[in-house]
């Protein structure tokens, strides 16, 4: 079958880039013929160029001096940060050819199916608005609309809100989400019961990451350390890191999620996203308040914590109960168990894992073969 996707492929986070590559790895594991629909979103394209005038927009001269000085100043990792994203995905994920909202809503599109997914595809946090082409508003010459693991992020709904989703669920012929939470929220806005499946990087075992850290050169950190992740900044991830580095005597090390004016010597800016695979494997430990450092951890086996940080912790909770790993997400230093800081038994977290995959790759499969 020849199968389009709908997803953030072209925003430089790990997580959304791994996401793509593992979901195309894993179609392709059946036979397909995949690439990604090159939708431009304008928000997501904007966010990520090495040059963004916008940051002037509204400003005060001195505050506009400040910026450019920044900028100046943080070029050269922006650069390559910037260089090694756009390598990773030219690479790894193949793409059709570009296409504004306007082109998409007015062209018919040559697939047998159409994924929808996975990523926070569904959220309005991004454009303050739902986006129509990601919620189905597009027209096919034949074949499945398909909505696999989607996420969204939001606790409530507006009335608005719930007639917008209830209409636009019409537009596909196969749902799943990726979190409990919105699986709750959709259930009253259909008949049917919609199933929780597994975020893309989940479906495929470690080892299929192998070829891609293979092929990256230089940093491969060999070495015992304790390995921080996360998208913002929270104070409590950097105090509880500094906690478990003196009790395992270990040092820290962090992948930051964009790059910042100072930079310091254990903080890595301009990896790609194969060097973070690379690193969450041979880390000793991980502590990270993000979804995606929480499934690679899982995923290799490595001992973690997930800091759960109010208002973005639906898709966390919702991973760590599925795998029956809730003691593993955390609050605070008072939640930490000493006796059982590196004691995770990943026999049953993999038996358990194995389990949703198989029920994920069903829905997949099923959903394809319609």
């Amino acid at each position: 079958m020849k199968i389009g996707i709908l997803t953030f492929h072209r925003a430089h986070n790990y997580g959304a880039m791994l996401q793509a590559y593992a979901l195309q790895k894993t179609l392709e594991r059946y036979g397909h013929q995949v690439e990604f629909i090159g939708y431009r979103q304008e928000c997501i394209e904007k966010a990520y160029n090495l040059f963004r005038p916008n940051l002037y927009k509204n400003k005060t001269i001195i505050s506009c001096i400040k910026i450019f000085i920044a900028n100046i100043l943080t070029f050269r990792r922006r650069y390559l940060r910037h260089r090694a994203f756009n390598h990773f995905r030219i690479k790894y994920l193949q793409e059709s050819i570009p296409y504004s909202k306007q082109q998409l809503i007015s062209s018919t599109l040559n697939y047998d199916a159409v994924i929808f997914g996975s990523d926070q595809i569904w959220t309005t946090r991004f454009l303050g608005c739902f986006d129509d082409i990601l919620w189905g508003d597009i027209r096919l010459t034949r074949g499945e609309k398909i909505a696999y693991a989607p996420s969204m992020e939001l606790r409530e709904l507006t009335i608005e809100q719930q007639k917008y989703i209830a209409s636009h669920l019409k537009n596909f012929n196969a749902i799943s989400v990726r979190e409990i939470t919105l699986q709750h929220l959709l259930g009253s806005l259909t008949k049917e019961k919609v199933p929780v499946v597994l975020d893309p990087t989940l479906l495929c075992p470690i080892k299929e990451y192998d070829a891609i850290i293979n092929n990256t050169r230089g940093l491969n950190k060999r070495g015992k350390y304790i390995l921080i992740y996360q998208i913002a900044q929270h104070d409590i991830v950097y105090e509880i890191a500094e906690y478990v580095s003196k009790l395992l005597k270990l040092p820290i090390i962090e992948i930051s999620s964009s790059v910042r004016l100072h930079s310091k010597s254990n903080v890595y800016e301009t990896l790609g996203p194969a060097h973070f695979v690379s690193m969450v494997q041979h880390a000793t430990f991980v502590i990270t308040s993000s979804f995606h450092g929480t499934a690679f951890a899982i995923n290799s086996n490595i001992p973690f914590y997930s800091v759960l940080i109010q208002g973005i912790d639906s898709r966390l909770r919702s991973l760590l109960t599925l795998l029956n790993l809730n003691d593993r997400g955390i609050t605070g230093l008072k939640d930490i168990d000493l006796s059982q800081i590196i004691s995770i038994d990943y026999h049953k977290v993999n038996k358990a894992l194995q389990s949703e995959r198989k029920k994920s790759l069903s829905f997949l499969i099923d959903s394809l073969s319609k």
